[in-house]
């Protein structure tokens, strides 16, 4: 797979001033409404944004019997009323189905934290996924501090670790989850 390089949304670290990085923000925001995310399960909605920003990433599992990636997560980024986090931080179980291309870069060790991730960055990788199996094919590129995987498959499902307090987190007007993509 091609190397991506991160869009300023992904790469804070980026040296671009408040309204270069607003345009780039809203670039991107733009390319995801416009693409066809009609098959890709919960994938603009858990990763347009930076719903699991700063939340750990544990059990990667990369299963080529099933052509599957998978992982769990949490959010960090639901907060109360005084801005502080809710603890514990809700947890989430992410799996890619149908994966034709996977790529693992490993950097530092240490503990693996989610810092973002970018839609549909690796295209020649899609078109030649949709023209060797005749299906829509998606990619996500994910950065999780010092490490990335590149992955190109046809959806993705996240699953709350706890669906009722996670259905709780959401009704409750006093929380603010920041990060869903609607």
């Amino acid at each position: 797979m091609a190397e991506v390089q991160f869009t300023r949304a992904l790469n804070p670290s980026a040296e671009l001033n408040a309204t270069e990085s607003r345009a780039a923000d809203d670039a991107y925001a733009d390319f995801l409404r416009e693409s066809d995310q009609s098959t890709s399960g919960d994938l603009l909605r858990y990763f347009g944004r930076d719903f699991f920003h700063d939340g750990s990433m544990s059990a990667v599992v990369v299963d080529a019997d099933t052509a599957s990636f998978s992982f769990r997560t949490k959010c960090e980024n639901v907060q109360r009323p005084d801005r502080m986090s809710v603890q514990p931080a809700p947890q989430f179980d992410v799996r890619f189905e149908n994966v034709v291309e996977f790529a693992w870069a490993s950097g530092r060790p240490g503990q693996r934290i989610f810092v973002g991730a970018e839609i549909d960055g690796l295209p020649d990788s899609i078109s030649d996924a949709e023209a060797r199996h005749s299906t829509k094919f998606h990619s996500l590129v994910i950065d999780a501090y010092g490490e990335s995987f590149q992955v190109v498959f046809t959806a993705v499902r996240v699953n709350p670790t706890d669906p009722v307090s996670w259905t709780s987190i959401l009704a409750d007007p006093e929380l603010q989850v920041l990060g869903l993509f609607e």
